[in-house]
């Protein structure tokens, strides 16, 4: 009974965590998203916009 219970706390645990995973993904997307759009106003060269894009792909975590 009580290992059960332990079951069901960590799968909600894991469920919150992938929850807050998930949203960060998507600010962190949605903040480069908008940071793009402003490239004629922040004067980014292609190297700039590159380096943020790969630096946005590595830092993104595979969440199984």
């Amino acid at each position: 009974m009580k290992e059960r219970r332990y079951d069901l706390y960590g799968d909600q645990l894991r469920d919150k965590w992938l929850m807050v995973a998930n949203n960060t993904k998507h600010k962190c997307d949605q903040i480069l998203k908008d940071l793009l759009s402003q490239e004629k106003h922040l004067q980014l060269n292609q190297e700039d916009t590159q380096q943020l894009i790969l630096w946005n792909r590595n830092t993104q975590v595979k969440i199984s």
